[in-house]
């Protein structure tokens, strides 16, 4: 939906934002909306100007939401009521727009032909103009989109400098990051006033620091958008010392080697949240933890949207490319993307009793820290997955129950319903994420426990665990009985008469 704003209309909800009321003049030569009358109103035009006031009302906090939902994802509003973890994403990128709001960046507000807005939330406006320049160009490079910009807005190219192009490339960048959630822009880094020397910075995917890295914005800008995501991944992957594969990847993961429970027991790895999708499961060597991307509902919307982006699906493709298939083209498929994702927090999290106890005590840390928790997150992690309907129905827990289309195929049964795993193959249900978790199941599978009470916890090898412990009951009660069949004896002798 384009951003135009909304004429005649009456205020609704808090976070409505009005405009002023202005007193318009109709002339002879314009009318109040600022076009040329037809002939025989100018016949009828009275030659003294008669004044009228009109208000103009901008368009709500959550209808600019709406307008931005609808143009990524094709969906409706009543989508937003069904999946209001959509809204925890809203409130994310809205505090991400604050950047744009500087006084640097003015020259966007003067492309679009409005005033600098004073709220974060009105940066929609500017996400909203790209998506519709990104529908347009063939070959998206930030320059293309720069030129779609000046050529709907009718300005001229002379009539922005150097510095105000930069900005723009700048935040046309930041806006694709926001809008793919799969990189998140920092601006404002340059420390220099040379526009030939500007760069376009992302946060590092490595989770013991805020790192930026770093990319020359006159060397990347007239790229494809491809090659310029595909040179950031390369980049970070060198940056954070992860290691790529240039064979396909093949293995078989186990959900008892790579829950949570056993990588936070066994392994003491801990979790950090990260908002973007390049840094789920990057594990931190340095610091034990690993990275978890925490809007799923960002992944269900994409899966269930009517449309899609091109230049969205290939950043993300390009920043999360499958490990099983090297020797292919990578190809557009954002819905297998996040259908493989969501399959990771059921894998994690979602399985083990322990380890759905563990995360709802790290969701409520983090709800009570004022930080946004996606709805989403929630069900898919703490919650267990309903079998049956006859175990729902005697159960009085809370079951699991989403559509199986969020998930990948393999996991789908012949009756359409999604069915977990004690085992999955790397390769298959996990081209992309395969080769992370093969490394932290590698990583766990060497730990060895260090408390007795880890041992009872330890079923990373369910058959060596009960092996184990029936030798020690069966032992320890061999043992038992041996020691009183021997104290009975000595006891014997000791009461015996003579």
């Amino acid at each position: 939906m384009p951003p135009h704003s909304a004429r005649g209309q009456q205020s609704s909800g808090d976070d409505t934002t009005a405009g002023a009321t202005e007193p318009s003049v109709e002339l002879v030569a314009l009318n109040a909306n600022g076009a040329k009358p037809n002939v025989a109103s100018q016949q009828d035009a009275v030659e003294v100007a008669v004044p009228t006031t009109k208000k103009t009302q901008e368009p709500s906090k959550s209808e600019l939401r709406d307008q931005a939902i609808k143009a990524l994802f094709g969906l409706e509003v009543s989508y937003t009521k069904s999946w209001p973890g959509t809204l925890a994403v809203c409130i994310y990128l809205e505090e991400q727009f604050k950047d744009l709001l500087d006084d640097s960046f003015s020259v966007i507000w003067k492309i679009m032909g409005r005033e600098k807005p004073q709220e974060s939330f009105q940066v929609w406006y500017w996400c909203l103009a790209l998506l519709k320049i990104l529908r347009q160009v063939n070959e998206c490079s930030l320059d293309s989109v720069y030129r779609g910009l000046l050529e709907q807005s009718g300005i001229q190219v002379k009539e922005i400098n150097d510095l105000e192009k930069a900005r723009t490339l700048q935040a046309i960048f930041a806006g694709i990051c926001w809008m793919s959630l799969a990189l998140e822009p920092k601006l404002l880094q340059d420390t220099t006033s040379s526009p030939s020397r500007f760069g376009l910075s992302c946060k590092s995917i490595l989770a013991r620091d805020e790192s930026v890295t770093t990319v020359q914005l006159k060397q990347y800008s007239s790229r494809p958008t491809n090659k310029l995501f595909r040179g950031f991944h390369e980049l970070l992957a060198h940056v954070s010392g992860e290691q790529t594969s240039h064979t396909p990847i093949s293995g078989t993961i186990y959900e008892s080697s790579i829950n949570f429970d056993s990588l936070y027991t066994i392994g003491r790895l801990r979790v950090k949240w990260t908002d973007t999708m390049a840094a789920h499961l990057h594990w931190n060597q340095e610091d034990h933890t690993v990275s978890i991307f925490r809007f799923p509902s960002f992944c269900a919307a994409t899966i269930q949207a009517s449309q899609f982006i091109p230049t969205v699906a290939e950043v993300q493709g390009e920043l999360l490319p499958s490990e099983s298939y090297v020797d292919v083209p990578r190809p557009v498929k954002p819905h297998a993307l996040h259908r493989e994702l969501m399959l990771t927090y059921r894998l994690l999290f979602g399985q083990s009793v322990r380890s759905r106890k563990l995360v709802q005590d790290l969701l409520i840390q983090e709800k009570k820290a004022d930080r946004v928790v996606d709805p989403l997150l929630e069900r898919l992690c703490t919650l267990p997955l309903s079998r049956s309907w006859v175990a729902k129905s005697l159960s009085r827990r809370n079951h699991l129950d989403l559509p199986a289309a969020l998930f990948p195929q393999s996991t789908i049964s012949t009756s359409s319903v999604f069915m977990e795993s004690d085992s999955y193959s790397a390769q298959h249900d996990f081209p992309v994420f395969g080769l992370r978790l093969l490394e932290l199941q590698k990583y766990n599978l060497r730990q060895q426990p260090s408390r007795a009470r880890d041992l009872w916890r330890d079923r990373r090898n369910p058959l060596q665990w009960y092996t184990f412990w029936a030798v020690i009951w069966v032992g320890g009660i061999t043992i038992v009985l041996a020691v009183l069949q021997l104290a009975v004896g000595i006891a014997q002798l000791y009461f015996a008469p003579g």
